[in-house]
């Protein structure tokens, strides 16, 4: 893209006549260019994601660096838009308004860097700004000019009211890359360096600058991130658009870890999925350092797309590091779903499900190694307090969870609020076979402050209750008072009951079918 200022040196006017006159010459261009492409793939290095603006109700980063500060005359606002086809919030901004990052060089270097930036614009006729590096004090820097980019060599059209990814690159040499939605649009020498960010340290998007005014447009933005080094072609072509929430190492922070997938979720509206894709084979261990985030909006955590998934869980969440009282995974937003994970050793429970409902907790390993066969206890296993319409297990084998090896219950609902959630299919206190016990340390079912296991409470689907070191334990409502009441029955399979009662009724009723909970029934919690 020779040259890249929008008002050309000399020699870069001289170097365009040129090229257009004669075949020979444009070749020569060519192979200029080809060359610079060269001189920039081997100068690049590995770079870091310094700032991620996604713009869900705020202008920060989600890597923490400084915030993004509107300009212009009034306020940016957000609003709800459809982006790549996904509902979600952007930061609407009027014509010649714009956003400033100050003090720009503390989070990318002055002269080496890609900018990727997801927006679209009302109108791409003639000149509309995208970024300054000048503090407005320049008319040079970064265009679109009549529906692409200004002085493209492969042009990709660029339509109004039309979401696009544009990708800037610039190395320490000079040498410049543009894209549009990953396709490389050219490259060359930023000749006279209007791409280093000046003195004045402020880097400017959208809005044009004082010396020729008003080149610019209404439009949204949906994100703009920033790195502190070039990328190649192959690595622009790779990039997301919105994110992609994928944990793609086992660190406990950063960029790529299930810590900040879980943080960019809670930011994102709408129901969101985090996968995995971590490199090596056979189980990958996450050792959190401290607690998780809290789960406070819709997400599906699904450690079924790791590769090399193959029916049993090989993403291991392990607690030994995470602190006193720290739980797996805590859960208080509505209509989220865990699945195919191994959560054990966090010293509160391995999953805790308040106040959002209708969530499902589906194919886990909760208190045992990843192999289902030895204990490896949270606190607790699973845990519901006041919340309502949950499911954990379900009819299949896929949805089975095993519960089992926790320090005191496989499965706890606690609260009076806490109604309506079903407990199907499950393996609680056995192995992931269903074959050998497993004893959670207390009970294996705890159901506190409900006064009836209804019909369909406790479904075990081709699951088992198996015996625990101490009873199961259904419903305290009066504190010391317990039955061990005909409905409290021993659950095993048809043909292996055990002395241990894993449903014990605190001044409780169990009422499935014929008051039994046996093999394949169920427990109601609520």
């Amino acid at each position: 893209m020779p040259p890249v200022s929008r008002k050309l040196s000399s020699v870069s006017q001289s170097i365009l006549r040129a090229s257009l006159k004669t075949r020979l010459l444009r070749s020569i261009l060519v192979v200029t260019v080809f060359v610079s492409v060269l001189i920039f793939l081997q100068v690049t290095r590995a770079q870091v994601l310094k700032g991620d603006y996604q713009f869900q109700g705020a202008r920060t980063s989600s890597t923490g660096t400084s915030a993004l500060t509107d300009t212009g005359v009034g306020t940016n606002t957000f609003q709800t838009e459809t982006v790549d086809g996904v509902s979600r919030t952007v930061l609407r901004f009027v014509n010649n308004n714009g956003l400033r990052l100050s003090s720009a060089t503390s989070v990318i270097p002055n002269n080496s860097w890609t900018i990727v930036m997801l927006f679209k614009v009302d109108s791409v006729n003639s000149w509309v700004r995208l970024v300054d590096f000048k503090n407005r004090t320049s008319d040079e820097g970064l265009y679109i000019l009549n529906g692409q980019l200004e002085n493209c060599q492969t042009c990709t059209p660029i339509a109004a009211n039309t979401y696009v990814q544009v990708v800037y690159t610039r190395n320490s040499s000079g040498t410049f890359a543009a894209y549009v939605n990953g396709v490389l649009q050219g490259s060359g020498p930023d000749v006279n360096n209007d791409l280093v960010i000046s003195g004045s340290n402020i880097l400017n998007f959208f809005q044009d600058d004082t010396v020729e005014p008003n080149e610019a447009s209404a439009g949204s933005v949906a994100r703009i991130r920033l790195y502190d080094a070039p990328m190649t072609a192959a690595e622009v072509a790779a990039l997301d658009r919105l994110p992609l929430l994928t944990v793609t190492n086992t660190n406990d922070s950063g960029a790529g870890s299930l810590r900040q997938a879980i943080t960019t979720a809670n930011t994102q509206q709408g129901l969101q999925t985090i996968t995995f894709n971590i490199p090596g084979s056979g189980v990958r261990t996450i050792t959190p350092t401290s607690a998780l985030p809290t789960i406070s909006d819709p997400v599906v955590i699904d450690g079924t797309t790791q590769p090399g998934f193959a029916g049993t869980p090989i993403i291991e969440l392990n607690g030994t590091s995470a602190g006193t009282g720290t739980l797996g995974l805590n859960i208080t937003a509505a209509n989220s779903r865990v699945q195919g994970l191994v959560i054990n050793r966090f010293n509160g429970a391995g999953i805790t499900i308040s106040t959002g409902g209708f969530n499902t907790i589906r194919g886990n390993y909760i208190g045992t190694d990843a192999s289902g066969n030895s204990a490896q206890g949270n606190n607790s296993g699973v845990v519901i307090s006041t919340s309502t319409n949950n499911t954990i297990g379900g009819p299949t084998a896929a949805d089975r969870n095993v519960m089992s090896g926790n320090i005191n219950n496989g499965f706890l609902c606690n609260g009076s609020n806490a109604n309506n959630n079903v407990v199907q299919g499950n393996y609680i206190g056995t192995n992931a076979a269903g074959t050998a016990a497993v004893p959670n340390n207390f009970s294996g079912v705890n159901i506190i402050g409900k006064d009836l296991i209804g019909q369909h409470g406790i479904a075990n689907s081709a699951g088992v209750i198996d015996k625990n070191t101490a009873e199961n334990v259904v419903n305290d409502p009066v504190a010391g008072r317990r039955s061990y009441a005909s409905d409290c029955v021993v659950v095993g399979s048809s043909s292996n009951s055990y002395t241990f009662r894993p449903v014990t009724c605190h001044d409780g009723i169990i009422q499935v079918g014929t008051n039994e909970v046996s093999l394949n029934d169920v427990a109601r919690c609520g």
